[in-house]
């Protein structure tokens, strides 16, 4: 069984040169802000310069999610990676990826991958 995050698929229409600088601005900021913490909308409207509702049309445009589905989509892609690649300690994966609670973490995971991380990483 594949335990990969789910990709995301390519929005229809295909997305233009904005909204790919969009999406590459919107992936640098998640990447610098996950491993702080929580990622709120108000954050990501002043990292990116916009109002909320925008940011959360352009989000769901190039992504198909909304912004709470997509950082979450992030924050456990970022601990899938770190899982199978580094032998980092399970608590310090959960840190690395914004989860202030371990147990919160493995809950998340199991719920978005299918898999524990301590099965996924004994597998790994």
């Amino acid at each position: 069984m594949n335990y990969e995050p789910t990709p995301i698929p390519e929005p229809q229409p295909p997305l233009t040169q904005q909204e790919h600088v969009f999406r590459r601005s919107l992936d640098a900021y998640l990447d610098a802000a996950i491993p702080h913490g929580n990622v709120s909308v108000a954050m990501l409207c002043i990292a990116l310069g916009t109002s909320a509702t925008p940011l959360q049309r352009m989000v769901r445009r190039v992504t198909g999610m909304t912004v709470t589905a997509y950082v979450a989509h992030r924050r456990l892609d970022l601990a899938y990676r770190l899982v199978t690649t580094t032998s980092l300690p399970l608590s310090d994966v959960a840190s690395a990826c914004g989860f202030n609670s371990f147990s919160y973490f493995s809950t998340s995971f199991r719920n978005g991958l299918g898999i524990l991380p301590t099965r996924l990483r004994h597998k790994a």
